[in-house]
C-alpha cells in the first residue's frame, strides 16, 4: 500500500526537504500551498522548523523540572504488582 503523505512528523518532512534541498530539488505540494522554489514556501519550512524548536525546548525545560523534583520520565521496570500476582496464571492458560 501506497504513503498518501509525505512523513508522518513535521521533523521528518522537514529533514526530508533539507535534504533535497541539499540535492538542489524543490518540493511543490499538491494539496498544500507549500513550494520551496518560492519565498513563501521557504517560509512554511522555517515556522515548521521553528515550531520544532520550540517543543524541543518545552521537553527539555519540562524534563529538567520534573528532574529537580525527583522524578524521572519513562515507563517503570517490569510488571506493576497487579499483573505480578496473575503472571503466573496468564503463563498457564498460554502454555
Amino acid at each position: 500500500m501506497g504513503e498518501d503523505r509525505l512523513g508522518r512528523s513535521t521533523v521528518k518532512v522537514i529533514e526530508l526537504i533539507e535534504e533535497l534541498k541539499t540535492k538542489g530539488v524543490t518540493l511543490k505540494s499538491l494539496f498544500e500551498s507549500i513550494d520551496t522554489s518560492t519565498a513563501n514556501g521557504n517560509l512554511m519550512c522555517v515556522l515548521a522548523e521553528h515550531e520544532r524548536n520550540i517543543s524541543r525546548e518545552r521537553t527539555k525545560a519540562g524534563l529538567e523540572w520534573a528532574g529537580a523534583r525527583g522524578r524521572s520520565g519513562g515507563r517503570p521496570e517490569g510488571l506493576s504488582e497487579r499483573y505480578r500476582k496473575i503472571a503466573p496464571e496468564v503463563k498457564e492458560i498460554y502454555e
